[in-house]
């Protein structure tokens, strides 16, 4: 970039970064830890974090979690994003702080600089790309998921810009103002850029929010090469076919490294084999909430959080069931994007408002029959759920349509002037109305309040106060979004007056109405840990060490459930299948005596209660207080006999000898453990263990030589042959062998690993490791893409740089 155009760039970052800096100087300053209680950030983000810097920092790869569940898959579950390069930069080069102080406002300035660039590859002047910009990188949906730990999808929110801008380059070549038309290697870099765009959203974890992205990008392609069009919309349909596909295959080599072992984690997870339809459509979001584009606290305010209730009761009263962001536009932005719709540009707007509506319906779930059809015909749908994050697409190119709208604003022809003067009529009736249903928001918002106090159960002033605090907030909405109107009236009368600079006072004056309506909101949500400091966060978390050294807790997903035992530290999200079939099991033992015996089929040390984590000893009884307490007095004293005898006073051994075993199918294997089949008793395995003579057991003795996350090493010690059981959960993964010899892990008892032994009376080593070649592998395809993708973007530039020089030379020839 040179002349204007550079200075124009350079304009617009320094406006994203002081916006930056007004949403997260706390954060970046380190006055706060970014997060709030019972938030993805707390309890399981930086306990994450600090495993995974802390096995970085042993020499080890964070393949496995060995503290929860009996050991959970780590990288492979998208829960550590090590390869994503600036995350991985800020965390190496200024560590765990780092990372968690800056991730945000990082990609917020990413975001802003990424939508500049799209729109003014589309054409947009200098003013229209900088206030679009901002509007995107400001805007409520990304910044607001800060106190959540939803990080992963602020950093793909961030590159949805930059695909469409790649998208935009291999359609329309030389689009932007003062460019050149670019040759086959020029127009091919686009290719390049937008691989790295979608694959850096790969890298980053959230399948799901790519997945909307490059959906996004798939009908922008195809409506700039029909819209408009008066001729070649075949040829140009196959080219925008073409690039997208080249897009996707480089998108998908660059996130190798985490796509590989994600996809085969999710074919073992809990969506291995789809969500039902009613799971899939949870938290949709309720059409009528999208009102919050405009009228951010209508609906109340998020919930699950001291701040966000009065006496208990949830300041939140719509349908979405855990309202963790806002969809925040603000009107000034809104304004503008009605006025980029009615631009003329349709080769524009249409393509925005298409991914807008299809954000939008997708967005509400549930609520319409048309995600229903998606998860019907379109496979991936049945492996996601809450579709209320698809609001990133309308959150996304309404603000890129604002910028539009101003860009036609600025234009001083009678098309434009006319659209300014219909835009002129719209807001002052919109602010009319908005004065209004202020002045009679009171009666409104109490009577559309009856029903909800009913099932909330709350009564006496207890309402009262609920009821002013929402009708305030309401209120205070509709009357900013009438004073927004009347301002944005204001400065769209100041083209009229023709002096000299007022486009750049229009701009001006936009950015300060947006930022006022923008900027206090996106801080008011944020939310931060009375910590000073990563380590003091998830440090206390952490339990004494257990039996073997290694504290093994067995949390759920918010609570353990068994007898009520609470969880709400260190959780994983993403699960497998025979985890969550071993919770599923737990959680009967609410009702059935029977069922507390699954107890004795952890190896689990610890669970966690209330912020604490109690030991398998006072666990154990708990349960037999309960069982003492529930049963009549004829039976309590057999049954409390029968359950302390058959729960032992310590966990099961995280390693032990088979006293006998079977091999049953499966489903027969689930039926048997969730019925409290006794592993140190007999074993089940899913398949024939080779080499055993017969299926009983015989003394011996096991000695743990090294214990790491990711590796096991044992000496064993046995008369004659048999069976090893090591009490962690099942994975395909894990590999073995016996004194160098593979040896094959069997499933055992549904949810943990054995492998067969040779008689070993001197003693074999037995070394169990996990198989991390689909991390390799696919950290070489990443790679290899990479160094492609980036020759070719370097090659691009260069050819440029050496066309640019010679058209100079050839002006300046006085021949």
């Amino acid at each position: 970039m040179t002349g204007r155009a550079g200075r124009g760039f350079a304009a617009a970052v320094l406006v994203f970064l002081i916006a930056t800096f007004l949403v997260y100087d706390r954060s970046i300053l380190a006055r706060g830890l970014p997060g709030g209680p019972m938030s993805d950030t707390e309890h399981q983000g930086y306990p994450f974090l600090g495993l995974a810097s802390t096995m970085i920092s042993q020499g080890q790869f964070p393949h496995w979690n060995p503290m929860v569940f009996c050991g959970t898959p780590f990288y492979s579950s998208f829960s550590v994003p090590l390869f994503y390069f600036p995350r991985g930069l800020l965390l190496l080069l200024g560590g765990v702080e780092a990372f968690a102080r800056l991730s945000f406002p990082l990609h917020m300035l990413l975001g802003g600089v990424f939508a500049y660039l799209f729109l003014r590859r589309i054409g947009l002047g200098v003013h229209g790309s900088l206030f679009g910009g901002f509007a995107f990188c400001s805007g409520a949906w990304a910044n607001t998921l800060f106190y959540a730990g939803h990080g992963s999808k602020v950093v793909c929110w961030s590159y949805l810009p930059l695909l469409l801008y790649a998208v935009e380059g291999w359609l329309s070549p030389g689009a932007e103002p003062d460019a050149q038309r670019p040759g086959a290697l020029e127009r091919a870099r686009f290719l390049a850029i937008g691989g790295l765009a979608l694959g850096a959203q790969a890298l980053a974890s959230h399948p799901q929010v790519m997945m909307y992205s490059f959906g996004a990008a798939i009908a922008w392609g195809a409506c700039r090469s029909l819209v408009g069009r008066a001729a070649g919309r075949l040829r140009s349909l196959s080219s925008a076919a073409v690039g997208l596909a080249v897009i996707l295959a480089l998108g998908i080599g660059t996130g190798a490294v985490q796509l590989l072992p994600g996809m085969h984690f999710s074919a073992s997870s809990t969506r291995g084999e789809g969500l039902d339809l009613s799971t899939s459509a949870s938290y949709s979001l309720p059409p009528e909430e999208s009102l919050t584009m405009v009228l951010p606290h209508l609906f109340g305010y998020r919930h699950g959080f001291p701040d966000s209730a009065i006496s208990g009761v949830p300041l939140y009263w719509g349908r979405l069931g855990l309202r963790l962001s806002s969809e925040f536009l603000g009107l000034s932005v809104f304004l503008l994007a009605i006025a980029g719709s009615l631009s003329g540009r349709r080769r524009l707007s249409l393509p925005m408002l298409l991914v807008g509506l299809a954000g939008l319906l997708i967005a509400w779930g549930g609520y319409t029959p048309i995600y229903g059809l998606l998860y019907r015909i379109v496979p991936f749908f049945r492996k996601l759920r809450a579709p209320h994050i698809a609001m990133l697409l309308p959150s996304s190119v309404l603000p890129l349509l604002a910028g539009v709208g101003l860009d036609s604003v600025l234009q001083q022809s009678d098309a434009a002037l006319k659209r300014s003067r219909l835009l002129l009529r719209i807001v002052a009736g919109l602010s009319a109305l908005l004065l209004l249903a202020g002045l009679l928001a009171g009666p409104i918002v109490s009577s559309a309040q009856q029903g909800w106090w009913e099932r909330m159960g709350a009564a006496g002033s207890q309402v009262g106060a609920v009821v002013r605090a929402r009708v305030d907030m309401a209120r205070t909405d509709l009357y900013r979004a009438a004073l927004v109107g009347l301002a944005v009236v204001f400065l769209l009368l100041i083209p009229r007056a023709r002096f000299r600079g007022w486009r750049t006072a229009l701009l001006a004056g936009l950015l300060l109405v947006a930022g006022w309506e923008l900027i206090p909101l996106d801080r008011d949500f944020q939310y931060y840990l009375p910590y000073d400091t990563v380590e003091e966060a998830y440090g206390g978390s952490r339990a004494p060490s257990g039996a073997d050294g290694v504290t093994r807790v067995y949390p759920g997903e918010n609570r353990l459930m068994l007898h009520g035992v609470a969880s709400v530290v260190g959780y994983h999200a993403a699960k497998l299948e025979v985890t969550d079939e071993m919770l599923a099991a737990l959680q009967t033992a609410r009702d059935d005596i029977s069922a507390v015996l699954l107890i004795r089929q952890t190896a689990a040390d610890y669970f966690q209660a209330d912020n604490r984590l109690v030991p398998y000893g006072e666990v154990r009884e708990m349960i037999l207080s309960q069982v003492a307490a529930s049963a009549d007095s004829a039976s309590r004293a057999a049954d409390s006999a029968m359950v302390a005898s058959a729960i032992p006073p310590g966990p099961l051994p995280r390693f032990f000898l088979a006293a006998s075993w079977s091999v049953c199918d499966i489903p027969d294997m689930r039926t048997a453990m969730a019925q409290g089949l006794d592993p140190l008793g007999h074993t089940l395995l899913e398949t024939e263990p080779a080499g055993l003579p017969d299926s009983t057991g015989s003394g011996g003795s096991i000695e743990l030589i090294s214990d790491e996350p990711a590796r096991i090493v044992l000496r064993v010690t046995r008369d004659r042959p048999g069976l090893l059981v090591v009490a962690d959960t099942w994975y395909d993964r894990w590999r073995a062998s016996v004194d160098g010899a593979p040896t094959p892990v069997l499933r055992a008892n549904h949810w943990q690993r054995a492998l067969a032994l040779p008689a070993c009376p001197d003693g074999a080593v037995v070394e169990m490791w996990y198989d991390g070649s689909l991390v390799t592998g696919g950290l070489l395809i990443t790679l290899l893409t990479m160094l492609a993708s980036g020759l070719l973007v370097l090659l691009s530039l260069l050819r440029s740089r050496k066309g640019t020089r010679a058209a100079l030379t050839g002006a300046e020839d006085p021949r």
